[in-house]
């Protein structure tokens, strides 16, 4: 005797009887196998969430970073009201303030925004910007370039930076003067004009004194430069 292993197949996968298909959550479905809209949609946003994973990985384990939160009480209005309504159609941002503004606190809520409405609701090109965020601190990039081998390329780290199609760069100013990676992944993603999010505990012109006017107006592009200094200290 001989068996068709497709037909066994299709006989052991098959609905008995006169039960009609259902999804896996019991709600009827047109045939077998088949789901219905919602879970449709719930596997859609757990697909989106895993492909986003590198970029949710990137952001620091913050969990009060979140827009609305208690932050947003204790933090420079100048630095709140800039990212809530930022988007990336309006380019580069440069948050210069001191330290407990909630810059990089807000900085990471607002990527949490755009990944959750990727991951949930967002276009193909909503998902592919989400896809390409990056966090990364000065001092991490530039000890990422003198840990690296000599004749190796660049470290995964700078070319992420490099690559990325927002990068959130934190506490620029705190990495060794003398590195030239920020002045370099600043004019590379000037040129292929990728979007940046900056914060400095540095004053506009400290930050002009120590890394020339040309870095500083590629790190804001067209976009735009928020000082909390004078409003600290009123």
């Amino acid at each position: 005797m001989t068996f068709d292993i497709g037909e066994l197949l299709r006989a052991i996968n098959a609905p008995s009887g006169d039960v009609a298909p259902t999804c896996v959550c019991g709600v009827p479905v047109r045939q077998y196998r088949d789901t219905c809209p919602q879970c449709r949609q719930v596997q859609r946003a757990a697909d989106r969430r895993l492909l986003l994973g590198a970029a949710m990985r990137s952001l620091p384990a913050m969990p009060w970073a979140v827009w609305g939160g208690d932050w947003t009480k204790t933090s420079e209005r100048s630095i709140v009201a800039t990212l809530g309504h930022w988007t990336r159609e309006k380019g580069n941002l440069l948050l210069c303030a001191p330290s407990g503004a909630g810059k990089t606190t807000g900085a990471i809520a607002r990527c949490k925004n755009i990944l959750s409405t990727a991951e949930k609701r967002g276009t193909p090109d909503d998902f592919r910007f989400a896809y390409g965020i990056r966090f990364a601190t000065a001092a991490d990039l530039a000890t990422a370039r003198r840990q690296h081998g000599l004749g190796q390329g660049e470290p995964w780290e700078i070319e992420e930076a490099i690559e990325a199609t927002l990068l959130i760069l934190d506490e620029l100013g705190f990495e060794p003067q003398v590195d030239t990676a920020i002045p370099e992944i600043a004019d590379i993603r000037y040129r292929k004009n990728r979007l940046t999010i900056t914060t400095t505990g540095l004053r506009p012109n400290e930050l002009t004194s120590r890394y020339g006017e040309a870095t500083v107006r590629k790190l804001i592009g067209q976009g735009t430069i928020v000082s909390a200094f004078e409003e600290k200290q009123s």
